[in-house]
Order: structure tokens, then sequence, then C-alpha cells
């Protein structure tokens, strides 16, 4: 089988006039350098809320990392963060702030879960929770 990530639910909803935007999808058959992709996201944004778990798969643990472009490495331009201790569930709750500049089309957040094993057969549930603006 090949790498597959379940199309994003986006959720949408204000409080006290702030748009938020809350993500959740599966991806299977993962390796460290598969990635995923969310479109429609606010140009101006923070990420509130990153939880990601590790369910099925030879790797025992994750360390997801946040891009602004699709191929994005870590500690670049095109970096966002990323969670600082591989866990079989990550709970991070550090406010990563992105923005889009001019030369993108179109906002979409990427990202890699990547689990410490290099097979590609690992099953992944992520939840993200997104704030318009900064």
């Amino acid at each position: 089988m090949a790498y597959v990530q379940t199309t994003p639910v986006v959720r949408r909803f204000s409080v006290s006039g702030r748009e938020f935007l809350f993500i959740s999808f599966t991806e299977t058959e993962a390796s460290p350098t598969s990635e995923w992709s969310v479109t429609g996201i606010p140009p101006t944004g923070q990420v509130l809320l990153y939880h990601s778990t590790l369910t099925a798969g030879t790797g025992t643990t994750i360390q997801p990392i946040l891009g602004r472009i699709t191929g994005f490495a870590a500690n670049t331009e095109n970096y966002i963060g990323g969670i600082t201790t591989a866990a079989v569930s990550v709970n991070e709750s550090s406010v990563l702030t992105y923005t889009y500049g001019v030369i993108e089309t179109t906002q979409t957040l990427f990202g890699k879960s990547v689990p410490n094993n290099p097979a590609a057969d690992h099953t992944i549930i992520t939840e993200i929770l997104i704030v318009d603006g900064l």
C-alpha cells in the first residue's frame, strides 16, 4: 500500500470575534519523509495546539514538524516549527506563528509526522487548532 492522508476535516468557529479552525486527519503507511497538507488556512495565524498520536507501525515515537511549502526543511525560511520531544503521543501547546508572503498562491499548511523508524507502515492521527491572525 502507499501513503494516504485522509481528507482533512476542518471545523471553523468563532469566539469573541476571532476565527478558529480545528483540523483533524489520519495518515496511513506513513514514513519519516511522508508529507501531509491542509489547504485553506488563514494567511496569517497561530497554531495553538498540535496533538498527534502514533497508533500503529514499527516506530515507537513521532516528532512532527510544520512548514509553509511542500518539501520544506527544518530550520529554513519555510519552517514554521516542530515538536521538541519525540513521543508516541505529542500534545504541544506552544504557540507557533506563521504568515504567508506574496509568493504563495494558496495558504497551505504542510507537515511531516516523522516516525523514528524508516518503514512506511505507520498510522498517525493528528488534530490541530489554529486561530486566524496574529
